[in-house]
């Protein structure tokens, strides 16, 4: 950790002195100071690591536990008459006395991979993410404003009287939605369009093919009786 605490100093002071970063001195000042914020934090979880708590205290405090749970059984009985109340009070001091050694035994070294420890493999895995997203391009493009914002106070006003944040995002999600299938439908017209032209004849010595057209429908005879007459017009209709 150290080595690359180191490399990254190199890299600014090399940087710096190229041009590529064009950055006034207070605030380089303020990185330094930062990074050596960081590296404080760092020697002070390796001295948690690496000094122990000590050995002759933890092996006293094992000692009196198991004096008291051997004891506090015969003294409590001289004082009860009944045996449930000397097991009673045994087992609550006995169990607070050794719940409290265990949770020193666990803030020892809170460091691992034990349900009690510190979720260190999980806070790894989140910088990794935070340090991904600072260097991906898109993080660099700042937001623009769409072409249906509203940028008049007036207006703004109103429509922060009238209405809610929840009915303006549905508002603006149907209005988007309307707009993206105008879109597909003039992309599919266009398609069918160029379907179209793409199946016309492009060769100048082939005529074109004669399409075909529905006949008209017969016309009634002249010299046909009224009756005739009218079961053809109930035909044709």
């Amino acid at each position: 950790v150290e080595f690359v605490f180191q490399w990254i100093k190199l890299l600014i002071i090399k940087a710096l002195d190229n041009g590529l970063l064009n950055t006034p001195p207070p605030i380089l000042t303020r990185v330094f100071q930062e990074l050596g914020v960081g590296l404080v934090h760092f020697h002070a979880v390796m001295q948690i690591m690496m000094w122990p708590f000590p050995f002759p205290y933890a092996q006293l405090s094992f000692l009196l536990i198991g004096t008291h749970m051997i004891l506090t059984p015969l003294v409590v009985a001289q004082w009860t008459v009944h045996w449930w109340w000397a097991f009673l009070l045994t087992l609550i001091s006995v169990v607070c006395l050794k719940a409290l050694d265990l949770i020193a035994t666990e803030l020892e070294n809170p460091f691992g991979e034990d349900a009690n420890d510190l979720p260190v493999f999980q806070l790894h895995e989140q910088m990794n993410e935070s340090l991904l997203l600072l260097i991906n391009p898109n993080s660099w493009k700042p937001p623009r404003m769409s072409e249906d914002a509203i940028m008049d106070f007036k207006d703004l006003r109103e429509n922060t009287n009238n209405i809610s944040m929840k009915q303006y995002v549905q508002s603006y999600n149907s209005a988007d939605a309307r707009r993206n299938a105008t879109e597909n439908e003039d992309k599919l017209g266009s398609k069918n369009q160029q379907v179209l032209i793409s199946m016309e004849p492009k060769s100048e010595g082939v005529k074109d093919a004669a399409i075909p057209t529905p006949a008209p429908p017969p016309a009634p005879p002249k010299a046909a009786e009224p009756a005739l007459q009218e079961l053809f017009q109930q035909f044709q209709d």
